[in-house]
């Protein structure tokens, strides 16, 4: 598996804070697409309003109500095993969506054909999504990289 990629890159000009937020990043010349605010909601609730906010499961209520993501477990270390499990996510949504279509690009023409019976239909219906889910399950096997 590849190391994750960052989010964002810390500001190198001189004058700018090594601090990221959502204005700063304008200001500084920081280039990403999206950015990304991790915060316990103490004093930064508002900024977890940023593109995805990332708010630490021992923080306030009005962090977690502003966030996108919450870490259970607390720790910003467990950012990069966010990140990991939502590409993960996506690749195994991509595998299942390309089996589906798959299937049923081979099926629907064999039975429209006559060729395979509605009771085969069904039965390899049946065995489609269960290898769907079979696949989703993979999921359960995550271990997160990081200590934190």
């Amino acid at each position: 598996m590849p190391p994750p990629r960052p989010l964002a890159s810390a500001p190198s000009e001189p004058g700018c804070s090594r601090r990221i937020s959502p204005t700063s990043c304008n200001n500084c010349g920081v280039s990403a697409a999206l950015v990304a605010m991790v915060g316990d909601g103490i004093n930064d609730a508002p900024a977890l309003a940023a593109d995805i906010g990332i708010a630490v499961a021992t923080g306030t209520g009005a962090a977690m109500a502003a966030a996108d993501i919450t870490l259970v477990h607390g720790g910003v270390g467990a950012v990069a095993d966010a990140v990991l499990l939502a590409r993960a996510t996506r690749r195994i949504i991509r595998q299942n969506l390309g089996w589906a279509f798959g299937y049923n690009l081979v099926a629907i023409p064999l039975a429209a054909a006559g060729v395979l019976s509605p009771a085969a239909c069904g039965v390899t219906m049946a065995l489609s999504s269960v290898g769907v889910l079979g696949n989703s399950l993979r999921l359960a096997r995550f271990r997160p990289v990081s200590v934190a």
